[in-house]
């Protein structure tokens, strides 16, 4: 039986090394002008410690923040997972006038979903095997916006220009009205053995759905503020698509000692393809080469450390760290340039940064009895900007591709242990322009 657990967890390394990463290409369509991605991990109790849990990863969420913690699981259990987010994009809105600077708007929006759903079965007399069955909505990002009806004239300070005389035309953005609802959801089985007591490895291929469903129009009514109609449409495109790949997880644990134990993982990213497909007005401006593109989920790896201060017959606390890496620049490999193909505007003129984000959460337990408990949470993270900006000469561009900023998240929940089978916790994630609230159970058999 020792030898066959050793086999299985050196095939688990070996697919891991074996598979690749691919390349990818996004454009520079103004609906991904606020596009980013979240990755706190799932659940509600990891959540609420700063979605800290790489290290620790001692419950059913395992399976995507660290597939090797499933082997602290020894009984069956079901976990589910509701999740509310409220956010607001910034974007340009109006001015009419050379004299004002531009105005930007906020816009909020807020989306409901049961993002994770996992099943978890240990194997075996000594539990030195489990299998994970779950679903997970990895991205899950919706945001709609309009800005005034009025053309948006460009100051010629911001241009660093004069004044306006022959020859120079005046730069505009148009009324935009702009919606953009993506979602991927990822179908998934994790593999955790232990090669030796102490240290596990795992392995969480699955099988991943991109839908996205956006459109973008611009409005244009002479001598006077549109009115958002059909005849008014300067220029209109749409996307209408569903593609899917296959990712995988990785992760190992080291129970150093009783109290601490450290923890890595490698989550590769999927490649989606979408085809962008003109609507009214000017027809011109999409090349058939560029309305094809592929979509990305950047990859990121990451490590951990849990530190149980104290265990007692009444108490636990335990403190979690964790730093994980997430490659966004290749987001802008081969990055494709619509709009008629000018050659002025250039890909290299999009810039987005890699980021390094670093969790902190904390655990107390009270235990009433040898079954019911009661825990208190807390954590932070931050959230370093990672929206892709225009670096370019073009203040058009830059309005609608005006990158983002540095953000930190508060972080903070309670959990009970009702009976020896139900669990439940909350948890809430604050930030500047994000809120958050879920709900977690979990059943065990």
């Amino acid at each position: 039986m020792g030898k066959t657990i050793l086999y299985i967890g050196i095939g688990i390394l070996l697919l891991s090394f074996c598979w690749a990463s691919s390349s990818i290409a996004l454009n520079n369509a103004e609906v991904f002008s606020q596009f980013q991605f979240n990755y706190i991990t799932p659940g509600a109790r990891a959540t609420a410690m700063g979605g800290a849990f790489i290290g620790l990863a001692d419950d059913a969420t395992a399976v995507e923040s660290n597939p090797a913690g499933l082997l602290k699981l020894y009984e069956p259990e079901f976990s589910l997972e509701f999740k509310h987010i409220a956010y607001t994009t910034d974007q340009f809105y109006k001015n009419i006038r050379l004299g004002q600077s531009i105005q930007r708007e906020e816009f909020k929006d807020s989306v409901n979903s049961i993002p994770f759903i996992s099943v978890v079965y240990p194997f075996g007399a000594q539990k030195k095997m489990v299998v994970s069955f779950y679903r997970q909505k990895s991205v899950l990002y919706k945001s709609s916006y309009r800005t005034g009806s009025d053309i948006i004239i460009i100051p010629f300070q911001e241009l660093g220009l004069r004044p306006p005389g022959q020859g120079i035309t005046i730069p505009v953005l148009l009324p935009v009205d702009a919606a953009i609802d993506l979602a991927v959801t990822n179908y998934g089985i994790g593999f955790a053995v232990e090669l030796f007591e102490g240290f596990s490895v795992a392995a969480t291929p699955k099988w991943s759905l991109m839908k996205m469903e956006s459109h973008y129009a611009q409005f244009f009514a002479k001598g006077a503020p549109t009115r958002f109609t059909d005849d008014e449409v300067f220029f209109e495109y749409q996307i209408s698509d569903e593609d899917h790949d296959f990712g995988l997880n990785i992760g190992a644990i080291w129970e150093i000692t009783p109290e601490v134990s450290v923890g890595m993982v490698y989550r590769k990213g999927n490649l989606f393809t979408a085809t962008l497909e003109e609507g009214r007005g000017n027809t011109a401006l999409i090349d058939s080469d560029e309305a094809e593109f592929t979509l990305n989920l950047p990859y990121s790896f990451g490590v951990g450390i849990a530190v149980r201060a104290f265990d007692t017959a009444r108490s636990r606390l335990q403190f979690t760290v964790d730093a994980l890496h997430i490659h966004y620049e290749s987001l802008l490999d081969d990055f494709d340039i619509i709009k008629g193909g000018d050659e002025s505007i250039r890909a290299d003129d999009y810039a987005i940064d890699n980021a390094t984000e670093l969790h902190l959460g904390m655990e107390y337990a009270y235990k009433f009895d040898s079954v019911r408990s009661l825990m208190f949470r807390v954590g932070m993270y931050n959230e370093p900007d990672h929206i892709i900006e225009y670096t370019g000469p073009y203040v058009t561009s830059r309005e609608a591709f005006p990158g983002g900023s540095d953000d930190v998240h508060i972080t903070g929940g309670i959990g009970i242990v009702l009976t020896k089978h139900m669990q439940c916790d909350s948890a809430v994630n604050f930030s500047s322009n994000n809120m958050q609230f879920s709900l977690s159970s979990v059943y065990k058999f």
